[in-house]
């Protein structure tokens, strides 16, 4: 409240004071326009040393040690020493703030924001990040420079002109920070993040967004990985189908190169590199996904989702994933992975199927021959692995997600998962 006054402002808004506590019905009512709020205030004030809601902004420390130090010389010519205070290590290290998936679209969307933690003040806006040790802030040293870039501009950077290729990287950098943030309540994953999802949409024009699948580009929102699947378990509660990375509760990557641009790869241990082409290879046929809130209430929380599509799909077992003992290193690519979403002992590993999203060729070979099958020398294979799921009628075309790979091949392979022409397609529905 001192802050606000001294600010010369006369409203302040506090979520645990504006949010009638222990009253569901409120709060997803306030929840759906949390995103509004952060966007149309004047400045947030954050708290970055208090533990809980009992701490203040406020904290004894020496301002001297945050000014420029005068070594030598008069004021027209002196050396002058500075405490380093970079500012989003400033706020990264001194506040529990930032490890909290709520504050996450805070940050993003609030015009301004003043920090008040232990070590210092720093604050930020769309032009800039500051301390009290660095008040202009941190300059770059060129137009592409990370330390030129704060979560405010990134956001405001994105927009319809974006190139698929940017708003990935863009998308994948939003996804990979917040999933690396707590919830207290494990159904709160795609709530939290509702407001910078509904700020997005506006910029791109309406674009359309499912339980965390942006239907522009649903196959490269489908291919996320998660990190550290053995410490971690799909969440207890339903917050969103497996397909989507809002299902587990650890953080996700979702950095993969554009279609048609794929990563490198170490050509047959050597340090010599191949660029593949990519090509999606799976059709999305349908995709169904209920809200869990209506109309003005919608928080971007949903109560199911489902998808139909189309692709390439065998039964597999854990040796198809690993690169088998008695493989020439000349024959087959050292970079397979296979990376489940949670620990192996959720799931059995002698039911696991493949489907095929993605293939593709390394960009020296033409067309023709890439098209033929036959004869390639090299080639990779994107998709997911699914566990069947038991149904009441009986169907046999039902699963959910329970994994991430990519298989490399090479001339001389003798158990390729997809070897053409002997896979089959099939309409697939993924819950």
């Amino acid at each position: 409240m001192m802050i606000t006054k001294r600010l010369g402002y006369n409203y302040i808004w506090i979520d645990s004071l504006c949010i009638i506590q222990d009253s569901p019905n409120d709060w997803i009512s306030e929840s759906a326009i949390m995103g509004q709020i952060y966007r149309n205030s004047t400045c947030n004030l954050a708290s970055l040393g208090a533990v809980d809601s009992n701490g203040g902004c406020f904290t004894t420390r020496n301002p001297l040690l945050y000014r420029p130090c005068r070594l030598n010389g008069d004021d027209q010519s002196a050396l002058y020493a500075f405490g380093y205070g970079d500012p989003e290590e400033h706020y990264q290290s001194s506040s529990r703030l930032a490890s909290r998936a709520w504050v996450f679209q805070e940050r993003m969307l609030s015009p301004r924001a003043l920090y008040y933690g232990v070590t210092g003040i720093s604050w930020e806006c769309v032009s800039c990040s500051a301390t009290e040790s660095l008040p202009d802030g941190v300059q770059g040293v060129g137009e592409d420079d990370a330390r030129d870039e704060t979560p405010k501009r990134a956001l405001l950077g994105i927009d319809a002109s974006l190139t698929q290729e940017r708003f990935r990287k863009e998308w994948g950098q939003i996804l990979a920070t917040y999933s690396r943030c707590n919830l207290t309540k494990e159904t709160d994953r795609l709530a939290a993040i509702h407001g910078v999802v509904k700020e997005l949409r506006a910029r791109l024009d309406g674009a359309v967004y499912l339980a965390g699948i942006w239907m522009d580009d649903p196959l490269f929102c489908l291919l996320w990985e998660t990190n550290e699947p053995g410490h971690h378990r799909r969440n207890t509660s339903y917050t969103a189908p497996t397909w989507s990375w809002a299902s587990v509760n650890t953080s996700v990557d979702a950095s993969l190169q554009p279609t048609g641009k794929w990563g490198e790869e170490n050509f047959r241990g050597m340090s010599v590199w191949v660029t593949y082409d990519l090509r999606e290879v799976a059709q999305i046929i349908e995709t169904t996904v209920t809200p869990a809130h209506d109309g003005t209430r919608d928080n971007g929380q949903v109560s199911y989702g489902h998808i139909v599509f189309n692709a390439p799909y065998r039964h597999v077992t854990w040796d198809d994933f690993r690169r088998p003992a008695h493989a020439s290193r000349n024959s087959r690519a050292t970079n397979d992975r296979f990376l489940p979403d949670f620990r192996y002992s959720r799931f059995k590993l002698d039911e696991i199927w493949a489907v095929l999203l993605c293939t593709g060729f390394p960009k020296t070979f033409s067309r023709d021959l890439q098209d033929s099958g036959l004869d390639i020398e090299a080639r990779i294979d994107i998709g997911l692995a699914l566990g069947r799921v038991e149904t009441a009628d009986g169907r046999n075309n039902v699963f959910k997600r329970v994994g991430y790979f990519e298989q490399y091949y090479w001339r001389g392979d003798e158990n390729i998962i997809f070897s053409r022409p002997h896979v089959e397609s099939r309409n697939l529905i993924l819950l």
